[in-house]
């Protein structure tokens, strides 16, 4: 007796509950299609300067190019001062500048700076707000009623008042709702921050009706230990957290964990890549982010290396990065994050039950389980998947995507056939009726793509959360994931454990053992020896490139590859799919029912690098699911094709040498 058929059931229901969330993931990709371009501020004040056109006119024509925003950073004394605004004096300076108040009892309070300004609403401010952000207090030392002079002692050093923000300027909040776009603040941390000076912040972003912040430098405010802070007043105050990709700030994972991923995504070109790069690959490159990586609001940064015409050229590449986002599918409006999405516990039991089935599936295969122990196993694996969703969700939904990235391939790679075709020693040649080995090359490649599939539907429903969405958390294991499949293959191949299907486990653990004697006892000739030392360097420099952060840059002529596939297809099939693994599968499949041997069994293990490829792709949560079925879909017909001209080459060589 075997439990076969309840592993087949445990697993089809997971599949279901796996299919079932993932449409309700589609939904809620496609109901965020907006996608905004935000312009800052600073570059182009510089721009309206350097071109002569008023910075209100500059905004409205790039708003109507495409922009939906523009960054306005946060005042401080610094930039007040650099506007002309405001001047800081030291006491001596003070007094040889403005003789009337050299002898004001005022000065004698031990001050070590002074503010000069002619603007109330500047001197508002910093009485206002410097309190809250600073262990300081700062005082009217000076007031002339005729031309507004005012004097404002500080009881701080010149270097750290510098740093501090004082909310984002209102008239240039003006100027931009007036251009009829939003406004996205950006923010400063600085050192000794405290809770009243966050609060001050997001309360002021409130008042401006600013929806959204970034914040500059390498900080977020409230680093390190109020971070939690900073959530809190950003919910309370209504501002989104827009997460920049790549930037690496200090406390950002932690913020949008704080915010249970309620962020946007954000990414940017630095300064310096600007000078680098074309407009035409600046569009591609965040139509690409958009588009793979769930990112809603670019930073563009103008090109600075515009020179004949630098207001015209810089609106039609932000014109051109609208249309390449509308062709997308995108709209330009004002991002917003993702609603929240996560899977009930109880989809996710069934899905780890599904696994835990297809893991003594699997098992069954190999050793052919006792039904007692199957039992025991099966009950054991269902009170670890309960424990383990109400002890530690998040980190046991993540165990459990791995362990289907590793089941799943296996598990396909022994339901396809392929094994058996491979250890046909007598190498039988196809008879009529039978079918051509072309044909069931592709069934077989199918039939184990199709159980990969299974089990990345699982990991789908599994890490079915918008903190995946937006990879503030994300999948782990990548590399044991490309590489376990890849062991338990090569270990099929070597103890022929599939040609013994059905027999007692003591009897194929006897021939398991008597296939790795004999192999132990090849002799190793110069050839297969070089054959495993590029097989070695091959998965070596296949495990460097793989992860979410690979180890081996892509190569100038791959890149090109890729640009190119992205502008014929829909979505670019990834290169160890389409180019390597699915076509080895398929010829390792064909080759070996027309009987020959020579070669087949590295190509089969090849062809497993292109399921793992596949499983991989939705391991990728942050990429949008249709885009990733796409992915996929094109993997698997180019790489038939090209399996099908590799098995006409190779056929046509066979036949030819015959026949000399």
């Amino acid at each position: 007796m075997s439990l076969r058929p309840l592993y087949i059931i445990l697993t089809a229901i997971a599949l279901s509950c796996s299919l079932f969330i993932g449409v309700q993931r589609w939904r809620v990709e496609a109901r965020n299609r907006a996608v905004g371009l935000v312009l800052d501020m600073d570059e182009l004040r510089a721009l309206s300067e350097g071109s002569g056109v008023g910075l209100l006119s500059l905004l409205r024509r790039f708003h109507e190019a495409g922009a939906t925003s523009v960054a306005i950073s946060e005042e401080t004394l610094a930039s007040l001062r650099d506007k002309g605004r405001i001047a800081l004096l030291t006491r001596d300076l003070l007094r040889a500048t403005f003789p009337q108040v050299s002898s004001d009892k005022a000065l004698d309070k031990g001050d070590d700076l002074f503010l000069v300004t002619s603007s109330q609403e500047v001197c508002d401010k910093v009485l206002r707000l410097l309190p809250e952000k600073l262990p300081i207090t700062p005082h009217t030392v000076y007031r002339e009623a005729k031309s507004s002079l005012v004097i404002i002692g500080l009881p701080g050093s010149k270097e750290l008042v510098d740093l501090i923000g004082l909310g984002v300027p209102a008239d240039e909040v003006l100027l931009a709702r007036e251009a009829g776009v939003e406004v996205v603040g950006r923010l400063y941390n600085y050192p000794s921050a405290k809770k009243s000076a966050i609060n001050a912040m997001l309360r002021d972003l409130q008042a401006q009706n600013v929806k959204n912040a970034v914040f500059a430098s390498d900080e977020i405010a409230g680093f390190k230990d109020l971070l939690e802070y900073t959530a809190e007043s950003m919910r309370k105050y209504g501002v989104t957290y827009g997460s920049v990709e790549f930037a690496k700030q200090r406390g950002d994972t932690n913020l949008a964990e704080a915010l249970h991923s309620r962020i946007i995504r954000v990414h940017s070109i630095s300064a310096i890549e600007m000078t680098r790069l074309s407009p035409a690959d600046a569009v591609e490159r965040f139509v690409r982010a958009a588009r793979e990586r769930n990112v809603r609001l670019c930073y563009v940064r103008l090109f600075p290396q515009m020179k004949k015409d630098a207001v015209e050229d810089n609106r039609e590449y932000i014109h051109s990065l609208g249309i390449g986002l509308r062709q997308g599918g995108y709209r330009l409006a004002p991002a917003h994050p993702f609603e929240e999405f996560h899977a009930t516990p109880v989809l996710l039991a069934l899905i780890a039950l599904g696994v835990v089935g297809a893991a003594l599936w699997l098992l069954d295969e190999l050793v052919t389980l006792p039904v007692k122990w199957a039992t025991i196993l099966l009950l054991g694996g269902f009170v670890v998947a309960c424990g383990g969703l109400a002890v530690a969700p998040t980190m046991f939904v993540k165990v459990i995507a791995l362990a289907s990235s590793c089941i799943f391939p296996s598990l396909g790679y022994c339901l396809c056939g392929i094994d058996v075709a491979l250890h046909d020693k007598a190498g039988k040649r196809d008879g009529p009726g039978e079918g051509s080995p072309f044909g069931r090359g592709v069934i077989c490649l199918l039939k184990c793509s199709g159980v990969t599939l299974a089990g990345a539907a699982m990991i789908v429903g599994l890490l079915a959360d918008v903190r995946f969405m937006v990879k503030t958390d994300q999948f782990a294991g990548i590399k044991l994931s490309q590489a376990v499949p890849l062991m338990v293959a090569s270990c099929l191949v070597v103890t022929d454990l599939l040609s013994t299907r059905g027999n007692a486990w003591r009897e194929r653990w006897q021939t398991a053992r008597s296939q790795v004697d004999k192999f132990l006892c090849q002799p190793v000739l110069v050839r297969f020896a070089t054959l495993g030392i590029m097989g070695l360097m091959f998965a070596v420099l296949w495990l460097a490139r793989t992860g979410n952060e690979p180890g081996v840059e892509v190569s100038p002529l791959e890149l090109k590859l890729r640009s190119l596939l992205e502008h014929l297809l829909i979505a670019r099939p990834r290169t160890k799919e389409f180019l390597i693994g699915h076509p080895a599968f398929l010829l390792a499949a064909a080759l070996s029912m027309k009987g020959y041997r020579y070669w087949l069994v590295p190509l089969a293990l090849l062809g497993l690098v292109g399921q793992t490829s596949m499983l991989n792709t939705f391991c990728h949560v942050h990429t949008p699911l249709t885009l990733s079925a796409f992915r996929t879909l094109n993997g698997l017909w180019l790489g038939i094709l090209l399996g099908g001209v590799l098995y006409w080459i190779s056929s046509r060589k066979h036949r030819n040498s015959r026949e000399s």
